[in-house]
């Protein structure tokens, strides 16, 4: 799913002035004088005193951080006037999946719908700023491809979660986190991408507290109504940030219009391009294993081969019982300890019932050592089933419902 995007829209040339510093190249700005006054700025004041008056004077004026609400979610606005490389332009970042349903465990994949919508909350946000942006010129500075595994045993969960901080590969090596559920992957500051590999649940948790807190109170129940969902509670999602620099690299257009035409004709395009960031830690991981211990399917088996029924139709699990606890006694004391526990015949049925139920005897005489894991292979939980990243019946969401929308949809 597109999980994020990052838009820049340059202002009209008419509107750019340049420093001239004696250089070859003049630096280009746009005079915050002309910036309309629905936009507000900050800066510096300076106070000083001219025959017993005091005067105030504005400097190192800038514009700051804005939040535009949709009746979902924010979209963090910044227009940076001082250009060094390029002409001033607007920052528009948001998670579209929040700002067109409220939660992002789910959503889609479509640039198009996306971009379109955040545009539309710009224009409506600041009107007459708007129309002094070049709207044929719109870059596309980062986005985010996220898909999820769902993993249901939540010691398994963590365990992946652990051993996925020593994996690397190649250029692409994992990195501190502060967060247990979190690993990171390449340079904190890299300009080609980022990857992460985090644990949904906890982020929907603290989502739904931010929403709040935000007066996204709508947003904030749907999020905690989705987080008691299995899907929330099993999803490890892998996060892809792909920057402009990587789309270069492999000839894929970053104007807005030339990427939403690539990506509607590409065949699984945001597919391939999530595999394409993540193929040296996917390859790494292919030969790793991790050792599990895991308490139910030892019982299992041993269920599924001793578990009898009475002749009063009564399943019993008398055996079963015994046995499982038997294991526990290896697991704890040891093979060797263990059979001092009771007679050698009794030692030796039990052992001689779990070999049975599929358990090696070098694996019994080697629990104690292993604390009774089983070995996974890593694989098993990067094999990522696009065919099940949204529930069944979801619903691409509608455009923003405001005002004005129509004049902007048919920007891709």
């Amino acid at each position: 799913m597109l999980d994020k995007l990052v838009l820049h829209l340059f202002v009209k040339s008419k509107y750019v002035d340049f420093y001239d510093l004696h250089t070859d190249k003049p630096i280009p700005y746009f005079d915050l004088n002309k910036l309309p006054a629905e936009i507000p700025t900050v800066g510096d004041i300076y106070k000083t005193e001219e025959n017993g008056v005091i005067l105030k004077t504005l400097e190192n004026e800038k514009t700051k951080y804005e939040s535009l609400a949709s009746s979902h979610s924010g979209m963090a606005f910044k227009f940076f006037h001082n250009g060094r490389n390029c002409d001033p332009y607007v920052e528009l970042k948001c998670s579209p999946a929040k700002l067109l349903q409220g939660h992002n465990l789910y959503g889609f994949d479509d640039i198009q719908l996306a971009a379109q919508n955040m545009i539309a909350l710009l224009s409506v946000a600041y009107p007459v700023f708007y129309k002094m942006l070049n709207l044929t010129n719109i870059q596309v500075s980062e986005i985010d491809i996220n898909y999820s595994v769902f993993i249901a045993d939540p010691q398994a969960k963590k365990m992946f979660m652990d051993h996925l901080r020593y994996v690397s590969n190649g250029q692409t090596k994992s990195r501190d986190s502060n967060y247990s559920t979190t690993s990171y992957f390449g340079a904190k500051n890299s300009r080609i991408k980022k990857l992460k590999v985090y644990s949904k649940i906890e982020e929907m948790e603290n989502d739904a507290v931010k929403m709040e807190k935000q007066g996204f109170l709508e947003s904030a129940k749907i999020i905690r109504e989705e987080a008691l969902t299995d899907r929330a509670k099993q999803a490890v999602r892998f996060e892809a940030t792909i920057k402009k620099r990587f789309l270069q690299k492999r000839g894929i257009p970053t104007d807005l219009i030339g990427l939403c035409r690539y990506m509607r004709e590409k065949d699984e395009a945001y597919k391939l391009l999530f595999n394409e960031a993540w193929k040296d830690i996917f390859k790494a991981l292919e030969g790793h294993t991790m050792k599990l211990v895991d308490n139910d399917s030892v019982y299992n088996a041993i269920k599924s081969e001793f578990q009898t029924v009475t002749k009063t139709g009564r399943v019993s699990l008398v055996k079963v019982n015994r046995l499982f606890s038997f294991y526990q006694t290896l697991k704890t004391f040891g093979y060797d300890h263990a059979s001092t526990l009771s007679t050698r015949v009794m030692f030796y049925y039990n052992v001689t019932d779990l070999i049975k139920c599929g358990f090696s005897k070098s694996f019994l005489q080697n629990l104690h050592k292993d604390s009774g894991a089983v070995v996974i292979q890593m694989s098993k939980y990067i094999t990522i089933d696009f065919d099940n990243q949204v529930p069944d019946g979801y619903q691409i969401p509608k455009n923003l419902d405001f005002e004005g929308y129509g004049r902007i949809v048919s920007i891709c």
